[in-house]
């Protein structure tokens, strides 16, 4: 389970270097593409259903600093804090649902792990040195680098997962992991949290395709994956 910690993304957003919140995001690869999944109202800093400000600054993000586990070659893996913008100088830098945002609360953001990107070090709330992440420089130290989208840990065969959602029955449990009012170690990984289906998956909520998980989940959660997780690599259908 650790492993799949490493693509959970902490996530603060700011307006100029002004941080107005925190969440949590998931790495997520189609194609040869890299993008950060989180909420819709993270990155706008607006409720989803009154479209009012969520900051009490009344502003609204226009970039983010997501704290990514980039692994090394032999080294083991490391979380960076780079600087991404969200707003360019004509349009937003991310992508919603193309019919029915904000009420579908779910944005992509654009993540290219092979140019360079701004890394912010913080020290008592005050920002100390930005330097620059360059994969090219630790290409020609002879390393490589990658990052970890949750592809690496999904169940390979997708007929097992539709299969697992057409038989799973309320009470089973999920987990959550993400940052439950900011907490984190000096590593940045996320704390995992429980959860249990609290409404039928197959009959849906509302008569939409979506259900209800029970958890104690709090402020710097939104945007968290929800993962199955077999211990022993099972996964019983029926």
């Amino acid at each position: 389970m650790a492993a799949i910690s490493n693509s959970v993304v902490h996530l603060t957003m700011r307006f100029g270097a002004t941080a107005l919140s925190t969440g949590t995001g998931v790495l997520y690869k189609r194609g040869e593409k890299h993008f950060i999944v989180t909420a819709w109202h993270n990155v706008t800093g607006r409720h989803p259903e009154t479209m009012e400000c969520l900051s009490d600054t009344l502003a609204v993000p226009d970039n983010i600093v997501a704290t990514i586990a980039i692994s090394y070659s032999g080294y083991g893996s490391n979380r960076m804090p780079l600087v991404l913008p969200l707003v360019g100088e004509e349009q937003a830098l991310f992508y919603v649902h193309q019919k029915n945002w904000p009420r579908v609360d779910v944005v992509v953001i654009p993540f290219d792990p092979t140019v360079d990107h701004i890394m912010e070090h913080w020290s008592d709330g005050e920002i100390q040195k930005k330097i620059s992440f360059r994969p090219q420089h630790v290409a020609e130290k002879g390393l490589s680098t990658e990052v970890n989208p949750v592809q690496k840990f999904l169940v390979p065969d997708e007929g097992v997962a539709r299969k697992w959602l057409q038989t799973v029955e309320v009470t089973e449990e999920l987990f959550i992991p993400g940052y439950p009012q900011n907490i984190q170690d000096y590593y940045a990984q996320p704390v995992w949290k429980r959860a249990t289906i609290a409404s039928s998956v197959q009959d849906g909520w509302n008569r939409e395709p979506k259900f209800l998980v029970d958890s104690a989940s709090k402020s710097g959660m939104s945007g968290s994956p929800v993962f199955y997780y077999s211990p022993n690599g099972e996964v019983r259908v029926n």
